[in-house]
C-alpha cells in the first residue's frame, strides 16, 4: 500500500474542546471514514474523534517523493550469441512510466521495460525509469558474456605400468556444462573408466602405448585442451643372448655383455656356482667385467623395471688349459735346395686354436700358416736345421716337437729325356716301390745312390718291353732320400725317392 503523509498548512480550531490550537506535523494512515489519529511534536495525540463533534482541517496531500526502480537480467550470464531478458520494476512513482535503456547497442527495444539484450561482450545496462510527475529513478544491472573455458592442469601419475588403472584431475571450472576426457591411445583400447563428463577420471592403459591425456571443458562451445604427457612402461622383453667367451682361462678377466630392445630396465647377473667367477663391475647394467675362477660355469641375467621382469638368459662357459704336447712331425728330413712344396703335418694338438711353425735357415712356409699342415719351400741357401711346431692357444703354449731337415743340393734331379715315360709309386716308399717304364727303351742302366753319392744299388735292365714293371724293395734302407736314375748313352731320367 502507498504510504501517504498529511502534512497541515492551517490552524486547526478543535470546536469540541476548550485545547488551544496546535499545529499538527502528520496525519496517519490515510484520511478515510475511520478513526484518524493526529500526531504532534511534542507526542500527545487525539485518538478519536465523536461523531457529534465537527472538526475543521484544511490538509494538503501530498505523495511520497520515494521512487524506486529494480533492474533485472534473466539469465544472468550468457554465452556470445545467446538472449538474455532484461526487466525492470518499479515500486512508487505515479504511472504511466517511460523508459529509456543505456547502451542501446544489442537490445531489441530500449524504450520498453523488458527489451531482449544480445551482447558481445559482458556489458552494464543502465535504465532510467520516469513518472508521469517527471520524478525519476534507475537501476543497473550486469548481463555477463563467457566464452569457452580453460581448464587448469591434469593432476595425476605420468609413469606408468601397462594395463594400470590410474586417477586423473582437474579443478572443477564454474559455469562448466562437461568435461571431455580423452586417454593416450583410445583407437589401440585405452579406456576412460569413470567420471567421463566430470572433473576426475580413471583411466584404463590397456594398450601400453605412451602418448598424451587431454581434457577439454565446454559451456560455451569447445574451449582449448589442457594436455599431460604420459609414458606407459612394460616388463622388459626377452634379453638378447649373452655375449662372451665360450672358453675361459684360469683368472682370465673378461666380459659380458647383452641387451634389449626397448622399455628400460636393470639388469641383475649371476655366476653358477657362485665359486666359478666373481662379478667385478657393471652388475645393474648391460655389460659386466668378470673375473674367472678355476672351474667351467654358467654366466646368466635378467632385466627387470617397476613394470616386471624378463625371463632369464644364460651362457656357458667352460675352462680351457694351454695345449698338449706336440706329437711327431711327418714329412721328409731330406729336402733340395730350390725345391718347393714340401708338405709338413703334426697330429692335432689337444687344446690348441693355432700351431707356431719355425722352418730352418732359408726356408719359407708358402701355405698352412697357424694349422697343422704346412708347405715349406726351400731357397737355393737354405741350410739344415730343426723344423718345430708347438699348439697355442689364449691360455698359453704347449711343448714343441722338432725334427731335423737335412738340405741337399739335388741339381739334376726331376730330368728326362728317355724315349719312354716313367712311373714310380708310391713315394715316398716303406716297403716295395714299383718302377713302370712305358716307351721305346730297349736297356737302361739302374742306379740308386743315397745323398752322399754313395750306391746303394745297380741293374743293367735288357730287352725292356714297351710296358714294363719292375718291383724295388726298400724295406731295408734308412728313412731318407735317395736318387733313382736310369740312363743309355746320353740319355738319362733321373728322379728322387722317399724313404720313410
Amino acid at each position: 500500500m502507498k504510504k501517504i503523509f498529511l502534512y497541515i498548512g492551517l490552524l486547526l480550531t478543535i470546536l469540541f474542546t476548550n485545547q488551544p490550537i496546535i499545529l499538527a506535523r502528520s496525519i496517519t494512515p490515510i484520511p478515510c471514514t475511520k478513526n484518524l489519529t493526529f500526531e504532534y511534536p511534542d507526542g500527545n495525540t487525539i485518538t478519536s474523534f465523536p461523531i457529534l463533534k465537527q472538526v475543521n482541517l484544511a490538509v494538503n496531500v501530498l505523495r511520497d517523493s520515494s521512487f524506486i526502480a529494480n533492474a533485472t537480467a534473466t539469465p544472468d550470464t550468457i554465452c556470445q550469441g545467446q538472449t538474455s531478458q532484461l526487466d525492470v520494476s518499479v515500486i512508487g512513482g505515479n504511472p504511466p512510466f517511460t523508459y529509456a535503456w543505456a547502451p542501446i547497442t544489442a537490445l531489441s527495444d530500449p524504450t520498453i521495460a523488458n527489451p531482449l539484450a544480445t551482447p558481445d561482450i559482458t556489458t552494464t545496462y543502465s535504465v532510467l525509469v520516469t513518472d508521469a510527475s517527471s520524478l525519476t529513478a534507475t537501476s543497473n544491472v550486469i548481463v555477463n558474456v563467457t566464452g569457452p573455458l580453460t581448464p587448469g592442469p591434469i593432476t595425476g601419475l605420468q609413469q606408468i605400468c601397462k594395463g594400470a588403472i590410474v586417477p586423473y584431475f582437474i579443478d572443477e571450472i564454474p559455469g562448466a556444462t562437461s568435461y571431455s576426457w580423452t586417454p593416450p591411445n583410445p583407437n589401440g583400447g585405452d579406456v576412460v573408466l569413470t567420471g567421463q563428463n566430470t572433473a576426475s577420471v580413471t583411466i584404463w592403459f590397456k594398450s601400453g602405448i605412451s602418448g598424451n591425456i587431454s581434457v577439454v571443458v565446454t559451456n560455451c562451445g569447445f574451449g582449448p585442451s589442457s594436455v599431460l604427457p604420459v609414458t606407459v612402461n612394460k616388463p622388459p622383453i626377452p634379453l638378447n643372448r649373452i655375449i662372451g667367451p665360450n672358453k675361459l682361462c684360469k683368472e682370465d678377466k673378461t666380459m659380458f655383455w647383452t641387451s634389449i630392445t626397448d622399455n628400460p630396465a636393470t639388469y641383475s647377473w649371476f655366476i653358477i656356482p657362485p665359486q666359478a667367477g666373481t662379478i667385478t663391475s657393471g652388475n645393474g647394467t648391460d655389460t659386466i667385467s668378470v673375473t674367472w675362477g678355476h672351474i667351467p660355469g654358467i654366466v646368466g641375467t635378467y632385466a627387470y623395471n617397476e613394470c616386471g621382469e624378463s625371463d632369464s638368459v644364460f651362457k656357458e662357459v667352460n675352462m680351457m688349459e694351454i695345449p698338449e704336447p706336440a706329437d711327431t712331425i711327418s714329412g721328409m728330413d731330406t729336402v733340395c735346395l730350390g725345391q718347393a712344396n714340401y708338405q709338413y703335418t703334426v697330429p692335432v694338438i689337444t687344446g690348441a686354436t693355432t700351431y707356431f711353425w719355425v722352418v730352418p735357415i732359408g726356408a719359407a712356409i708358402s701355405s698352412g700358416l697357424g694349422t697343422n699342415q704346412i708347405a715349406v719351400t726351400f731357397s737355393t741357401t737354405a741350410q739344415s736345421g730343426n723344423l718345430s711346431v708347438k699348439g697355442m692357444n689364449d691360455c698359453g703354449e704347449g711343448i714343441k716337437f722338432e725334427k731335423t731337415i737335412w738340405v741337399n743340393n739335388c741339381s739334376g734331379i726331376g730330368e728326362n729325356n728317355l724315349n719312354a715315360s716313367v712311373l714310380l709309386y708310391p713315394n715316398p716308399v716303406s716297403n716295395e716301390l714299383t718302377l713302370r717304364i712305358n716307351g721305346n727303351e730297349n736297356e737302361l742302366f739302374l742306379s740308386i745312390t743315397d745323398i752322399t753319392g754313395v750306391v746303394k744299388y745297380e741293374e743293367k735292365l735288357m730287352n725292356i718291353p714297351s710296358n714294363y714293371i719292375k718291383k724295388l724293395s726298400f724295406s731295408n734302407y734308412p728313412k731318407g732320400i735317395y736318387f733313382l736314375k736310369l740312363a743309355n748313352n746320353n740319355r738319362v731320367y733321373n728322379t728322387k725317392v722317399i724313404v720313410q
